[in-house]
């Protein structure tokens, strides 16, 4: 991805045109997508300028169409990783509307499966429900796993802890048949054990270390060991450690714990 940009700005530097911004766009929103997927922080902040850089290109070519919903769209899933839930309900609701513009479905359902989060978080749960519902109401959109899991956060938040583990289920049904050693994986295996901490510890344990066999199983997939770092580093990484040390040690398993422990910290 960092090759692709590179050649797109060659491009545009040698013969400027807005196709050719338009394809820096598309490069920028690839390396964006490289760098979230590392998740650690320094690779999140270089996330976001080129997101932004992408948006002031579609700024001046007046471009509201499939563009914008990807770059909104990712712009909004950078600030949920980062936590940074102000303002960002305007952003994801953009990429709803350059979606619908654009009669780009797939688009569509993922923003507003974004926008059911994001409402959850601000205590607006019953329209986080509907909406992560509207997601999903095509089966067969290979981002079902990802839909089914903010369905199933939403149904948390709003106290249905049986409906968010059935939510769960379907999701990671989905996320087997279309890669079952994938980021949705460990992210649904991780929110399951969340829940299920709450009503049948000895599962929640099971689950939690299955997420620590999953991160195991991508990091071996990372080239280089500055990449290996970045992915250790990131907050999502850290938490699958963090619960599993807890969970271990409520379990009394004090040495599996404290292996554990030291495991994540030499990393």
């Amino acid at each position: 991805s960092a090759n692709w940009l590179l050649a797109a700005r060659k491009l545009v530097a040698l013969s400027p045109s807005p196709e050719r911004d338009r394809g820096l766009v598309l490069a920028l929103n690839a390396n964006a997508g490289a760098l979230v997927s590392l998740g650690d922080e320094p690779s999140l902040a270089d996330a976001g300028r080129l997101l932004a850089e992408a948006g002031e290109l579609l700024d001046g070519l007046g471009d509201e169409g499939e563009l914008r919903a990807h770059i909104c769209l990712n712009q909004g899933w950078l600030r949920h990783m980062r936590r940074q839930f102000d303002g960002s309900l305007p952003i994801v609701e953009r990429a709803i509307q350059a979606a619908q513009y654009a009669h780009a479905e797939r688009l569509e359902r993922a923003a507003r499966s974004l926008r059911s989060q994001f409402l959850a978080v601000a205590g607006r749960h019953e329209e986080a429900i509907a909406e992560a519902r509207l997601a999903l109401e095509t089966t067969h959109d290979d981002a079902a796993s990802t839909h089914q899991l903010n369905l199933a956060v939403a149904l948390h938040l709003a106290g249905r802890n049986d409906e968010a583990l059935d939510a769960l289920r379907a999701g990671l049904a989905a996320a087997v048949v279309d890669e079952p050693v994938g980021p949705d994986v460990l992210r649904l295996l991780f929110v399951a054990a969340a829940l299920l901490d709450e009503t049948d510890s000895t599962q929640s344990l099971a689950v939690t270390e299955a997420a620590e066999v999953m991160l195991d199983a991508l990091r071996q997939r990372l080239g280089d060991a500055v990449d290996r770092l970045g992915f250790d580093d990131a907050d999502r990484h850290r938490e699958v450690a963090a619960t599993l040390v807890q969970r271990r040690l409520a379990a009394n398993d004090i040495l599996g714990a404290l292996a554990t422990a030291d495991r994540h910290r030499a990393r």
